[in-house]
């Protein structure tokens, strides 16, 4: 699969809040971290309900063992995201903070593809 070079303006469209420099720590494995996402993904499944057709924790603190930069990364998969303000309507919690939106491509004859909205959570 080849895919399309990330350049300046396609990062921009994607990022909600846009490009932003950052340092990176990496830190040894915490075994915090599943339990960090399983707090984080039933307070979003109680925040979304059934908007959030999926909440899936990502990245290198998902993987057991892994040294890691100490941020646990969750995509949750949304059908509108256009209506951001149905979706967030009720968000209470500061950790949310919508980082990205992509279309994940599906097969011509599947139903329209839900977009994949990355959540920063600390």
């Amino acid at each position: 699969m080849t895919r399309e070079p990330l350049d300046d303006e396609k990062l921009a469209a994607t990022l909600v809040h846009g490009p932003t420099p950052t340092s990176v720590e990496i830190v040894d494995y915490d075994p915090e971290w599943p339990r960090r996402f399983a707090r984080r993904a039933a307070e979003l499944r109680e925040l979304l309900g059934e908007r959030a057709r999926l909440i899936e924790h990502i990245g290198s603190t998902s993987v057991p063992g892994l040294a890691a930069k100490p941020v646990v990364d969750i995509v949750v998969g949304i059908d509108d995201p256009d209506d951001e303000p149905a979706y967030l309507r009720r968000r209470r919690a500061t950790w949310l903070r919508p980082e990205a939106r992509r279309r994940q491509a599906q097969p011509s004859a599947a139903p329209a593809p839900p977009v994949w909205v990355g959540l920063l959570v600390r």
